[in-house]
């Protein structure tokens, strides 16, 4: 469940509101350079995943299914499968498209103030949530 929060930037004290998740058809991408978002279908993420886990090498998915690997080692190989080129980041920015600023829109991008740009911000209160 997304929701919209009352937002205040602590570099420029500007406040606004700032819509963070999900709803139950789309995610919400954050471009990292500007405050720009856009939401991309949970459907086009779930066949995105799907394709990047057929087009792994069958070797690559048994180091990180192997038992004897510690679980800590397994998830980095699994997080550098998922970065290196054409990989699943790849794909998802590739979903995502590119922002008008020129930036790239990430999952894990961090929101930013629409005035000054930065990252830190501090969460009001709920003002609306939406599924």
């Amino acid at each position: 469940m997304g929701m919209v929060h009352e937002t205040t930037c602590n570099h420029c004290d500007l406040q606004f509101e700032l819509a963070v998740g999900g709803s139950m058809l789309a995610e919400m991408f954050h471009c990292h350079q500007c405050d720009e978002a856009t939401a991309v279908e949970r459907d086009r993420l779930r066949d995105a995943h799907a394709e990047h886990a057929n087009a792994i090498d069958a070797t690559q998915c048994d180091k990180t299914r192997d038992s004897s690997i510690d679980s800590s080692m397994a998830q980095q190989q699994r997080a550098e499968l998922a970065a290196a080129p054409g990989g699943f980041d790849e794909r998802l920015q590739q979903l995502a498209g590119l922002c008008p600023c020129g930036g790239q829109f990430g999952l894990y991008a961090q929101p930013r103030c629409p005035a000054c740009k930065s990252t830190n911000l501090s969460l009001g209160d709920v003002t609306m949530c939406f599924d």
